[in-house]
């Protein structure tokens, strides 16, 4: 009996808890009173206007209907409520609508003004909504369905499509290159958008991207599939689709355009009207922007002696995973630049590290998103050192400089000085000699004047030769003092080889190059086509900018087709290198069929570099 009433108490108990967490659960929900109306209409069209609350107010909702608006009905309420209860956390909600159903009556701007609710004696409201009403396109629709029936009526077939071609007004459907400015300092982002515009229905055949030669470029978003939003443009509604967003860097001074965006499409025009609606016909549109022109101006002439073309808004910092090690302990220095601007053009730093460091070449870790306003994020230098000697060292302040467009000036950020102590290793050797002079003993007498003689068999041997004197022993001496030799005056020739900064890019060349064209072909294997192109083409760049020493902010085609000129190159070699290039960005951003096949374009790349590595000094 007594195990029964303690049950009993138990669920009681429980049930009590779960009730106290449902109502802390609704009481500490935040309070959402939002509005959702279309922002383009036509005139009189009817459309929706929903107002939300997912709370239950002490009165109704106050609204303040707009006066170029005709009620058509409403309000139509509406109410949901849920509970649900995950792991013992008891959660409910509720949600409170009100529906209305206007016609514009004049074409303009419509602001509807915020409503108002009151919950627990707080008071909420709405954001104000701006609708665009535009003029009806249906009395020309009808116009011309009229025109098509006339027309099918009184030509033959031939003569429909030749008036029905006739219907395609200029500013039914075409396409912008749109920027955000026209003139720039070399290196500052310019945001790119390309964009459809239509009135009709439309299919797409085949678009061409701009090459933006004289531009690095990075994508801000491609949809995958393209989507289709009301958009108006001086009073006229148009269907738009967007094809790319990116941002764009100019690489050279002066004049730069940009070339026409071009789209193949199919436009469906009414004809006439059958017994299963309307028939429409079909007629093929190549439709281009206009080419723009950036005017591209050189940064000024004032440049700071460390200045490396950062261009944007940048602050740095430095740190280090230990102040104090010991001999021969390596330890991590990073520098990380954070900002916005061309980060993904930057360069490793120049840094002055004590004398008694070895340094290793840094790891390189972008996290950056393009945006608008150029790449955003951060880069950080990750540096490896080993102190070889015992002391008190300082790495000093490291200084970045940078162009400030908003400013138009160069700005210098800068991170302080970091002391680093080294200690002496304990595991190296004291160097101290032993001395055994005290722990001699005293010749112990035994007893007897004369030892005994032995009379067995005794085996003499003849002492050995003393080592020294011999050549052996100098050779102990000198064979080890001239290995020494050799290796302090090859580690010289190896340090001021390392110092040398663009002959260990021109060593490493060949050697990057092939790693990339290694990494190509596990893209290739992967199926990773995007990826495969990307880098036989980065291989291929990294190649002559390593090479020839060429600036990664310079390089571009008509700079590698300039310097190998110079430099006395067959002109095969230089077409053969420009050819594989452009298939690489022609298969990774237009697709075409007589593009040649991955294996060959691989295996040319790959010869190609071979023959400059032979043949091109």
């Amino acid at each position: 009996m007594k195990g029964y009433v303690y049950s009993l108490f138990r669920t009681f108990l429980y049930t009590c808890l779960v009730c106290m967490g449902s109502i802390v659960t609704v009481s500490a929900q935040k309070v959402n009173f939002t509005v959702e109306a279309p922002t383009v209409v036509e005139l009189g069209e009817v459309f929706r206007v929903v107002y939300r609350v997912n709370a239950s107010p002490e009165k109704g909702f106050e609204i303040f209907p707009a006066k170029d608006l005709e009620l058509v009905s409403g309000p139509q309420r509406g109410q949901s409520s849920s509970m649900s209860i995950v792991n013992g956390r008891t959660t409910t909600e509720y949600e409170l609508s009100e529906t209305y159903y206007y016609r514009a009556k004049q074409a303009g701007s419509v602001t509807i003004q915020p409503a108002k609710v009151q919950v627990d004696g707080r008071p909420y409201k709405t954001r104000a909504h701006e609708i665009q009403v535009v003029e009806s396109t249906a009395a020309k629709q009808q116009a011309q369905q009229q025109a098509q029936q006339n027309a099918a009526s009184n030509q033959t077939t031939k003569e429909q499509q030749a008036s029905s071609q006739n219907l395609v007004a200029h500013d039914d459907v075409f396409v912008r290159v749109a920027v955000n400015k026209t003139t720039a300092y070399v290196g500052e982002a310019i945001y790119v958008s390309l964009k459809l515009y239509t009135k009709q229905r439309i299919s797409l055949n085949n678009h061409s991207y701009p090459e933006f030669s004289g531009f690095y470029k990075q994508d801000i978003e491609a949809p995958q599939s393209l989507q289709y939003e009301r958009e108006v443009i001086q009073g006229q509604e148009y269907s738009s689709v967007l094809f790319k967003k990116m941002v764009v860097f100019p690489q050279r001074s002066g004049d730069i355009v940009i070339a026409p965006f071009e789209v193949d499409c199919n436009v469906m025009i009414p004809v006439s009207r059958g017994f299963w609606g309307l028939q429409y016909d079909q007629q093929r549109k190549v439709v281009a922007s206009k080419p723009i022109t950036i005017k591209v101006k050189p940064l000024p002439a004032n440049k700071p002696s460390n200045f490396e073309g950062a261009v944007g808004d940048f602050s740095v910092q430095c740190a280090t995973d230990a102040k104090e090690v010991s001999q021969n302990d390596a330890f991590t220095y990073r520098v990380t630049v954070r900002g916005t601007g061309n980060i993904s053009l930057l360069q490793a730093p120049s840094i002055s590290f004590p004398s008694d460091f070895e340094v290793y070449d840094p790891k390189v870790t972008r996290n950056v998103t393009p945006t608008a306003y150029g790449d955003k994020g951060s880069v950080t230098y990750e540096y490896i050192i080993i102190p070889r000697h015992e002391g008190n060292f300082t790495i000093p302040s490291f200084r970045f400089s940078y162009f400030n467009v908003k400013d138009k000036t160069y700005a210098t950020a800068v991170a302080p000085e970091i002391p680093i102590v080294v200690n002496r290793s304990h595991n190296q050797a004291a160097g101290s000699v032993a001395n055994f002079s005290n722990q001699k003993e005293e010749v112990r007498y035994l007893g007897n004047d004369i030892r005994y003689i032995k009379t067995s068999n005794v085996t003499v041997e003849r002492p050995q030769k003393s080592l020294f004197g011999t050549r052996a022993y100098y050779a102990w001496f000198i064979v080890p003092s001239m290995c020494a030799l050799l290796f302090i005056l090859l580690r010289r020739n190896q340090i001021k080889q390392n110092q040398d900064i663009a002959r260990v890019r021109t060593r490493r060349a060949n050697k990057e190059s092939r790693k990339r064209l290694k990494q190509a072909r596990i893209c290739l294997q992967n199926g990773e086509d995007a990826q495969y192109y990307d880098e036989i083409a980065q291989a291929l760049w990294g190649y002559i900018a390593d090479k020839y020493t060429i600036p990664l902010a310079e390089l571009n085609k008509d700079t590698i087709i300039d310097f190998l000129q110079q430099k006395n190159v067959q002109e095969t070699h230089i077409s053969e290198l420009i050819t594989i290039i452009e298939q690489c960005e022609l298969a990774r951003y237009s697709p075409n069929p007589h593009i040649e096949e991955k294996e060959k374009l691989y295996t040319r790349a790959s010869e190609c570099i071979r023959v400059f590595e032979q043949n091109v000094k």
